[in-house]
């Protein structure tokens, strides 16, 4: 990006910045192959372009394929796609009582048990 003189907010400048989404998704996907697994790399794309297909956000598909990587690395997700009910418990339990204030819910947690809930109906619906 070039960097204007004196005035950060010229029309040139804040174009540049708007318009910034479709180079973090490339980004994110180079990241995404450096760290995960082939298997779960491939889950990422199929699950990028169900977002895609259903008219998400560029920002929304940002957002969400992040925490995709989030959630299975920081959980040890080794195949989501054999993921079973106790699993999912103990995940949801441990985001609770890393993310939640003694336990209760926040706005992080409950946007974390979302994104966890979105990615085991996708799987279970490519997979049956």
């Amino acid at each position: 990006m070039k960097r204007p003189d004196k005035i950060a907010n010229t029309e040139e400048a804040i174009k540049e910045n708007i318009h910034r989404k479709d180079k973090w998704l490339k980004e994110q996907t180079i990241t995404a192959k450096k760290k995960l697994t082939p298997k779960m790399f491939d889950l990422y794309e199929k699950y990028n372009e169900e977002m895609i297909i259903t008219g998400l956000a560029a920002s929304s598909r940002h957002k969400n394929l992040i925490q995709f990587i989030h959630i299975v690395r920081n959980y040890k997700i080794d195949d989501l796609t054999a993921i079973t009910e106790p699993q999912v418990k103990t995940i949801l339990a441990q985001v609770m009582n890393v993310y939640g204030s003694g336990g209760q819910e926040s706005w992080y947690t409950q946007d974390l048990k979302k994104q966890l809930r979105n990615l085991v109906k996708f799987v279970k619906h490519i997979f049956t």
